[in-house]
């Protein structure tokens, strides 16, 4: 089903289903760092990792979210990411790089996981 947002945009509705992948690597940024480094094992709690920076059930908002004023209580998400092997490849393609490797990415959570055969993660809603 596609709905209408606006004239120039679809909005694509898609059904519930199941999802399943392979985990290629687990990162976590311990410590009071955000470099990233592989782990063996994650422990993950409803708070996110025990112990990393951005772990909680809610933070403070800041300018990525200006729809809320600055230091508003806000439902944590930013505990996991998750990273598609094939789209790591493609925008080291289109950078004209090698590759790309996940502990590279700076980005807002502090742990990860890196997944091959995960499909259009961008696609998949948010909180999954």
């Amino acid at each position: 089903m596609t709905v209408a947002v606006s004239p120039d945009d679809a909005l694509q509705i898609r059904p519930a289903r199941k999802i399943s992948g392979t985990v290629s690597r687990l990162l976590a940024a311990e410590g009071d760092t955000f470099v990233t480094g592989r782990v063996e094992t994650l422990d993950l709690t409803f708070d996110g990792i025990p112990g990393d920076v951005h772990a909680g059930t809610t933070r403070r908002s800041g300018g990525r979210e200006p729809w809320y004023p600055r230091g508003t209580e806000m439902r944590n998400e930013r505990q996991i990411s998750i990273l598609a092997s094939d789209e790591l490849a493609e925008v080291a393609r289109r950078m004209g790089i090698d590759r790309l490797e996940p502990e590279w990415i700076r980005r807002q959570h502090g742990a990860g996981r890196s997944a091959q055969s995960f499909h259009d993660p961008a696609a998949h809603p948010s909180g999954v």
